[in-house]
């Protein structure tokens, strides 16, 4: 797969490349067939684009293309903010794991808070996903990722939480999002957020990412 990606200017202008063709490398360890193409795009100013994909297998090739808008600002918890101090429950707190809690089994991610994570200035990797409920699909193989970056990380100092999506883990008839996910003003799942242990957010990973894409940043925000 290659990708190009172009600004669409505004009128009747042609549209302007921002760089030439580049390979999209395919990321899908641990994903479960859910992995992604991806390559990294640097916008200098809100507005409208197009990225144009040309996927080649043997002797079959196929061009396609989307128009999508980059915001001035970011509508959630920007990088370089503060992270919101959560308070978000613990397994300890609760009597049905599962209102914290969806994946089958549950994870192990729920021993620390958010604002005791950064009251103790140790960097922190967010888990925002329903596993049970989750409408991409793509919630419980990101689990698997977050739970690779544990293994390696937690013994570090590294702090690792899961949000749940709904509000008691089970999504209700208007699938009322749960507090804590408010806090962080996410519309989409699932998110990987991780913190510095200056308690600023260093970065943040919307929808299938892999172990590969996360873990230098995590390195970097622990040391």
């Amino acid at each position: 797969v290659k990708a190009q990606v172009f600004g669409v200017p505004p009128g009747a202008a042609a549209p302007t490349a921002l760089g030439p063709i580049v390979d999209a490398p395919y990321h899908g360890d641990l994903l479960q067939g859910k992995g992604v193409y991806v390559l990294h795009q640097t916008f200098e100013r809100p507005g409208i684009y197009k990225v144009v994909v040309l996927a080649t297998k043997g002797a079959v090739s196929a061009t396609t293309e989307a128009n999508f808008t980059v915001l001035a600002t970011d509508p959630a918890i920007p990088v370089g903010s503060p992270a919101p101090p959560t308070n978000n429950q613990l397994q300890s707190q609760v009597k049905d794991i599962s209102t914290i809690d969806t994946g089958v089994p549950p994870d192990d991610m729920h021993y620390t808070t958010i604002a005791a994570a950064l009251a103790a200035h140790h960097a922190i990797v967010i888990f925002f996903g329903s596993p049970g409920f989750c409408q991409t699909k793509t919630c419980a193989p990101e689990v698997d990722v977050v739970k690779k970056l544990e293994s390696t990380y937690r013994a570090k100092g590294v702090d690792f939480v899961h949000i749940e999506t709904y509000k008691g883990g089970r999504p209700d008839a208007s699938r009322t999002v749960s507090d804590e996910f408010n806090q962080w003003k996410l519309t989409t799942d699932p998110w990987v957020v991780v913190v510095d242990k200056q308690g600023r957010v260093a970065d943040k990973f919307d929808g299938p990412t892999t172990v590969d894409e996360i873990d230098p940043v995590v390195a970097a925000a622990s040391n």
